[in-house]
């Protein structure tokens, strides 16, 4: 490995690790967020929507510190997942909770728990890739690229779970490896099989996907015993067998509430799985997202494919290359899991998308065991090349792509919202509130209005109101009032009853958000 390259692995993981630690709290806390503080607080929709009944007044932070300040125990916690969020479980809440008692709950503290998971799985990956492919370049090579992979660092910045299935999904197969390579004594040998049962148990717990990873890791097992019963095989089954029962009073909980399952994953309902040409093109962005991102949106259309396609088109043309690359070059335990690892979790997610009419290639944060794969891809691919001996061009190579790779991250870390939340007009919103000489801002209970009260000065006060139990009056005093969040039948009924004046705010004319003028 020459020294430019060496150089510019070792400022990849600065980078990367610098900007993943960048300002948590600059970001927008957005609605899936605030799900993480019910969650975790121990709340339910219910117990939040009496937050707002009878009507008062507050102020952002005393609406925040309602949940954050909780001291309500780890059952809460648990029983909140289980009868209204059941397409979450409950690792990362659990872990969440204990952080949340020892550091606090502010934005950043929420949030450092997936920067934590981020960071801890590079050296775990570089291992990997060396058990893999014994190469100091390629592994090298596979770090630095997860270390400045925008995907990745998109979620090391959210409190949401995709951080730790990453790490968990690095974990397990760094750990199926082990026990696949090792050659010791039976005992020995059950014991590492053992520890990749574990893994794989955490992983159950930690996202619904997991299975995706555990059915690539087994074919794994079968497809480097040729297809026939051997130990390996037989014990990866008892290691999965383990794992799966482990995961059966999880199962058994949520079960008089799976009804919750189809009503969580509503808003997946969509038409892109009838179109192949939009699944493609969907797939096409979500695998580029993970070395290249400047924010742009899926709805970008099949008719502006330049210069993004383009881009789409290089990516994928390096993923083939470095699948094409190790398979010519190395044995079949050597590049058989990182392919596993990027088709059969995304076969199985297309397969759901056209199987129930569910929009899943839209959704990178769901593929994220893909981006283990491609990473480790096309860094066997690029690393083969610079170790035959055209290391001037391909190091070169190599180094533009882990530049282009950091200039996304820094991008996405510089920026107040991206690609990955909605509610992007909320900044906008909070602007228009903190010009005003003395606001007041009434607020619907949803959870949107968490989101808002997170972006404004503690001290704004507010009127917390229940649309469907109470209809909210306006106190003296303030230069300005808003309106946010309340649904369009009450705003009508509202506005004729009271008398006020409602007024959307310029450029803000689709957003849930009124100027109110008695």
């Amino acid at each position: 490995m020459g020294r430019s390259l060496t150089v510019a692995i070792l400022i990849a993981l600065v980078l990367g690790i610098g900007l993943r630690c960048w300002d948590l709290d600059h970001k927008l806390f957005w609605v899936d967020e605030v799900y993480t503080t019910f969650n975790v607080a121990g709340y339910t929709n219910g117990e939040v929507a009496m937050l707002f009944h009878p009507p008062r007044l507050s102020t952002a932070q005393g609406l925040v510190d309602q949940i954050t300040g909780s001291d309500r125990p780890f059952g809460a916690m648990l029983k909140s997942l289980i009868t209204e969020d059941t397409t979450h479980v409950p690792l990362y809440y659990a872990i969440t909770f204990v952080w949340v008692k020892l550091f606090g709950a502010s934005v950043t503290a929420l949030r450092a728990v997936a920067v934590a998971c981020s960071v801890a799985a590079l050296p775990l990956f570089y291992d990997l890739s060396q058990r893999l492919v014994p190469s100091r370049t390629k592994a090298g090579l596979a770090m630095a690229l997860m270390a400045v992979s925008p995907f990745h660092l998109v979620y090391s910045q959210e409190a949401r779970p995709y951080s730790l299935w990453m790490l968990i999904t690095v974990l397990s197969s760094w750990a199926l490896i082990r026990a696949v390579q090792q050659s010791g004594a039976p005992k020995s040998s059950w014991l590492h099989w053992g520890s990749y049962g574990v893994t794989a148990s955490l992983g159950l717990y930690t996202f619904l996907y997991m299975p995706l990873v555990l059915l690539a890791h087994g074919l794994y097992v079968l497809m480097i015993c040729r297809g026939r019963w051997c130990p390996k095989v037989h014990r990866y089954l008892w290691a999965s067998l383990g794992a799966g029962v482990s995961f059966l009073p999880w199962l058994i909980a949520i079960a008089p509430y799976r009804d919750n399952l189809t009503g969580n994953t509503r808003w997946q309902v969509q038409a892109a799985s009838q179109r192949p040409l939009a699944l493609l093109h969907h797939l096409g962005l979500t695998l580029a997202r993970g070395f290249i991102d400047f924010d742009v949106n899926y709805d970008f259309g099949l008719n502006r494919w330049w210069p993004y396609g383009i881009v789409i088109l290089v990516i994928a043309a390096l993923v083939a290359y470095g699948a094409i690359a190790t398979i010519r070059h190395k044995p079949l335990e050597a590049w058989l899991l990182p392919i596993l690892l990027l088709i059969v979790p995304a076969l199985g997610i297309v397969a759901i998308e056209v199987g129930l009419g569910q929009q899943q290639s839209g959704i990178p944060r769901y593929f994220t065991p893909c981006y283990v794969g491609a990473e480790l891809l096309v860094a066997y691919g690029l690393g083969q090349q610079i170790e035959q001996g055209a290391s001037r061009l391909w190091s070169l190579v190599a180094i533009a792509l882990l530049a282009i790779g950091a200039l996304s991250c820094g991008n996405s870390a510089l920026a107040e919202t991206w690609w990955s939340k909605s509610g992007h007009y909320l900044p906008v919103v909070a602007s228009a509130i903190e010009q005003s000489e003395a606001p007041f801002v009434l607020l619907d209970s949803d959870a949107w209005s968490f989101s808002l009260a997170y972006e404004l000065p503690p001290e704004t006060p507010m009127g917390l109101f229940n649309s469907g139990l109470a209809t909210p009056t306006l106190p003296p005093g303030h230069s300005d009032y808003f309106l946010y969040n309340a649904p369009a039948d009450w705003v009508s009924s509202f506005q004729q009853n009271s008398g006020y004046t409602l007024q959307p705010l310029e450029g803000l004319e689709n957003v849930p958000f009124w100027r109110v003028i008695p």
